[in-house]
C-alpha cells in the first residue's frame, strides 16, 4: 500500500512541477536504444524477462527465499529464531524494487516519455495487484498465470472500450469468492473435489488402490 501511494505522491508532484516535469505529457526526449524499429525491442524485452525471472526463481528457492517465506508468514516467529526480520523486509523490498526499476527504465527508452499519467497511472498498479490474486499470490508460477490471463482477455475484450477497466476488477471479485488461492489453486481444488466425488461414490481410494494391485 505504501508503494501504491508512493507512486500517486510522485504522479502529485508531477503536476506542481509541472514547468520541470512536463505535467501530463511527462518528460519527454527519452533517447531510444534501438531506433524506431520494434522488432529489437520485442527480443529485448523477452530476454530481459528471461534473465530477471531465472533470478528470482533461483532466490524464491534459495536460502533467502526461505528466510523471506518465514518472514511473511510470521515476522515474530521468525525473529524469535534469530533472523533479522526488519532487515530481510527491506532486502526484499530493495530486491522487488530492482526489477521494477529495470522494467521502468527498458520501458521509458522504448516509450520514450516519463512520468505520464496516462502510462502510469493509479490503475496500473491496481493491474498489478489483480495480475498477483488472480494468479496466485504464494506460487512463483502464479503472477505470470495471472498476467497473461488478463492481458488475454483484455486484448479479446477490445471492443467493449468503455468495459474494459471493470473486466479486471470483476474478475478479482470472482476469484476472491471461488478460487482466493488463484489459479495456481485449481489443479489441487480439482483433485480435492474428484477425490470427494469418488469417495461419495461408495468406493475409497486405498481399497480401489489394492484391489488394482492385487
Amino acid at each position: 500500500m505504501i508503494s501504491l501511494f508512493l507512486g500517486m505522491a510522485v504522479l502529485a508532484i508531477n503536476q506542481v512541477l509541472e514547468h520541470i516535469t512536463g505535467g501530463q505529457s511527462g518528460l519527454s526526449g527519452i533517447p531510444k536504444l534501438f531506433g524506431n524499429s520494434s522488432y529489437p525491442y520485442y527480443y529485448f524485452f523477452i530476454g530481459l524477462m528471461i534473465v530477471c525471472l531465472a533470478i528470482m526463481y533461483r532466490l524464491e528457492f534459495s536460502r533467502f527465499g526461505l528466510t523471506w517465506k518465514a518472514v511473511a508468514q510470521s515476522h515474530s516467529v521468525a525473529s524469535s529464531t534469530g533472523i533479522p526480520e526488519a532487515r530481510q523486509r527491506i532486502m526484499a523490498f530493495a530486491i522487488g524494487g530492482l526489477f521494477a526499476g529495470l522494467a521502468g527504465a527498458a520501458y521509458a527508452h522504448n516509450l520514450y516519455i516519463v512520468l505520464s499519467v496516462t502510462t502510469f497511472s493509479f490503475f496500473s498498479s491496481i493491474y498489478i495487484f489483480v495480475y498477483l490474486m488472480v494468479g496466485g499470490i504464494n506460487s512463483f508460477y502464479g503472477p505470470l498465470i495471472g498476467t497473461a490471463l488478463i492481458l488475454l482477455i483484455q486484448m479479446f475484450a477490445r471492443s467493449l472500450k468503455e468495459y474494459v477497466p471493470f473486466i479486471p476488477a470483476g474478475i478479482l471479485l470472482i476469484f476472491l469468492f471461488l478460487l482466493p488461492q488463484g489459479l495456481v489453486s485449481l489443479p489441487e481444488r480439482l483433485k480435492h473435489l474428484f477425490n470427494k466425488l469418488r469417495n461419495k461414490s461408495g468406493i475409497p481410494m486405498e481399497r480401489e488402490g489394492d484391489e488394482s494391485a492385487s
